[in-house]
């Protein structure tokens, strides 16, 4: 079996970290694990545990992935923000693109509000 030979931590907390989630398997399942490892995960204090699982049917692999996602969200007020910001921008007479992309990019920046969103695949 390949993996966390090392035995990764599967619980971090302000206080300290330790390993308290496991998988239990006999002898035969065992022999059938090819890879275990420890994920990574922001919005809990424990860490996934994801395994690769050899099967009679072929290389048929099921991991639990996880992805963050950031959402924009657009409040009423943070509009006409943005909109009181850029009127004057959008007519500016800029000498160069950049800059002004940048002065526009930052209005944008500064006026959303983003939420970070965790995606099971």
């Amino acid at each position: 079996m390949e993996g966390d030979e090392k035995g990764e931590f599967t619980y971090i907390e302000k206080r300290g970290e330790t390993v308290i989630d496991y998988v239990i398997t006999n002898t035969i399942g065992f022999d059938k694990i090819e890879n275990f490892q420890v994920g990574s995960r922001i919005d809990s204090d424990h860490q996934p545990l994801n395994m690769i699982v050899k099967t009679k049917g072929g290389n048929r692999v099921e991991e639990n992935e996880q992805k963050i996602r950031e959402n924009v969200y657009w409040k009423p007020e943070s509009i006409e923000r943005y909109k009181e910001a850029t009127k004057d921008r959008i007519f500016e007479k800029e000498e160069n693109v950049n800059k002004k992309w940048q002065k526009l990019e930052t209005a944008v920046k500064e006026n959303i509000e983003t939420r970070r969103i965790l995606v099971k695949k």
